[in-house]
């Protein structure tokens, strides 16, 4: 059975001293991307078990080193986060790191084409960054990226920014899947 880990941006953290925290990451209008990455998380996982895929919500509990141990055994990574920067900028795009592998680049143009359709926001691109969240990530997994789906703070109001990050967790799945079947990962009889 092809495994998924969806790792949730930001959250609850301990650092490898022992220290515990919490990180909201971005603002947005009445809501932050931690609560609706948990959604956008359980949407997609709930999307994905449907159509046969064994999946894993990975809300970070410890360092990004755990990242490794939390995603071992899995065929496909994604960790979801929502962009902020100036309350005007819009638009979607996935990274990933910037030794991601051409499967990365893949994973991340599936997810990309679909986020981008579905949410018709601008076309932020495919990017490498040398991103700590994928640098824990194993070799043995498949292929691994990370989405910013949109920029929370330049949505107008919370029901709007729930809509999209519904929006936005169909179409991570969709892309998975679309991912999956040309890698003849897809899953060959669906779970009801």
């Amino acid at each position: 059975m092809t495994k998924v880990t969806l790792e949730v941006g930001h959250g609850p953290y301990r650092t490898r001293s022992g220290n515990t925290g919490f990180e909201e990451g971005a603002n947005g209008p009445g809501t932050t991307e931690y609560k609706e990455l948990v959604v956008m998380a359980d949407i997609a996982a709930d999307s994905l078990r449907k159509q046969g895929y064994d999946v894993k919500v990975s809300d970070p509990q410890d360092t990004l080193y755990a990242i490794g141990r939390q995603s071992a055994g899995s065929d496909i990574f994604v960790s979801l986060h929502l962009n902020a920067f100036n309350k005007m900028v819009q638009g979607t795009e996935v990274l990933v790191h910037r030794n991601g592998t051409n499967e990365d680049v893949e994973l991340a143009n599936a997810i990309l084409a679909c986020l981008v359709n579905t949410l018709d926001l601008p076309n932020r691109r495919v990017k490498r960054q040398g991103l700590a969240v994928l640098s824990g990530v194993p070799a043995s997994v498949h292929a691994a990226c990370l989405t910013e789906a949109f920029f929370i703070d330049s949505v107008s109001d919370a029901a709007t920014v729930r809509t999209m990050t519904e929006q936005a967790a169909v179409a991570i799945a969709e892309g998975i899947d679309q991912y999956a079947k040309v890698k003849g990962l897809k899953p060959e009889v669906a779970i009801v």
